[in-house]
């Protein structure tokens, strides 16, 4: 029952951690910060964050030498590539729709893990249509900026948004199911520093590619970096540790074709609420239906 609740708990503190990455966004570009800095900075700080927790009593051990290192590697290029795509989304379409878009992907995590996953139960495909049904719903018919005007660039934003979150969650389970078939049997204190391990060295890699682009970029066009970004990023960076460390941690006792649904409608509920509330986007009496769907699907899911 400790287990059960920590595991719990685990998913619900991810939950709250990765629905605020379109939020902050969202301030960062009301607030004047330069969005491409604190996401560099987000990655540093997260890094950080895997170190700490990793090096903990237990002796270092090299990543190079890990099975999951290539995979960590495409992992962190999908990390900054999605992120700097979930910037442009949020300004183009608000946070709700780009929560949304960014969540829907777990369509893609739940059958990769089917298919590459050993153990994997097999997903209620009936009940996963109606969560998509809710997400749509609550989308709205139509994607539109947040001037209220339809563009099939927005829609392209969404779907590229959609299919880079889907690779990168499908990255960590398979990362998390690797490490958990190598360490398990040893003990589950390792299996927790190598995940902490795997997902600091994703960030670096993260951060490697990020300023890979940075370099590459004209000097002409590099802002100045200003004490406003870093602070953002260090936030930034918190959070989004510990939402990927947490969700690994819950990947380890509960199955995707339950936690990536549960995981991905809270994110949404929370977006949704946030960016019509807060930012004042629009909503309709189908988003509405949309909410209670959801949730009505998750609990489905879950017996």
């Amino acid at each position: 029952m400790a287990i059960f609740v920590a595991v719990m708990i685990a998913l619900i503190f991810a939950t709250l951690a990765t629905s605020l990455f379109p939020i902050l966004l969202r301030l960062f570009q009301l607030k004047g910060v330069n969005c491409f800095y604190a996401i560099l900075v987000n990655y540093l700080t997260a890094f950080i964050w895997g170190c700490f927790l990793s090096f903990q009593g237990i002796g270092i051990r090299n990543p190079l030498q890990e099975e999951w290192m290539p995979l960590a590697i495409l992992a962190g290029l999908t990390f900054i590539v999605g992120m700097l795509v979930l910037d442009t989304c949020t300004a183009k379409a608000g946070v709700s729709i780009s929560t949304v878009s960014s969540r829907a992907s777990m369509v893609i995590s739940i059958i990769i893990s089917y298919l590459l996953v050993p153990g994997s139960a097999k997903p209620n495909w009936i009940a996963i249509l109606v969560v998509i049904l809710s997400l749509a719903m609550i989308v709205g018919v139509g994607k539109q900026s947040t001037a209220g005007v339809r563009t099939g660039g927005v829609i392209l934003w969404t779907a590229v948004v959609f299919v880079l979150f889907g690779i990168s969650n499908s990255l960590l389970k398979i990362i998390q199911y690797k490490i958990g078939v190598a360490y398990s049997p040893i003990a589950e204190s390792l299996v927790s520093y190598m995940n902490a391990l795997a997902t600091s060295v994703v960030f670096i890699f993260a951060l490697f590619f990020g300023m890979v682009m940075l370099l590459i970029k004209p000097a002409e066009k590099r802002n100045r970096l200003q004490g406003k970004d870093i602070v953002g990023g260090v936030i930034f960076g918190t959070a989004n540790f510990f939402a990927t460390f947490l969700l690994i941690e819950a990947m380890k006792s509960i199955d995707s074709a339950i936690l990536f649904p549960a995981h991905n409608a809270g994110v949404v509920a929370i977006g949704a609420i946030v960016g019509w509330t807060a930012f004042k986007e629009p909503r309709n009496w189908m988003q509405i239906a949309g909410m209670i769907l959801a949730t009505g699907a998750i609990v489905w899911l879950c017996i």
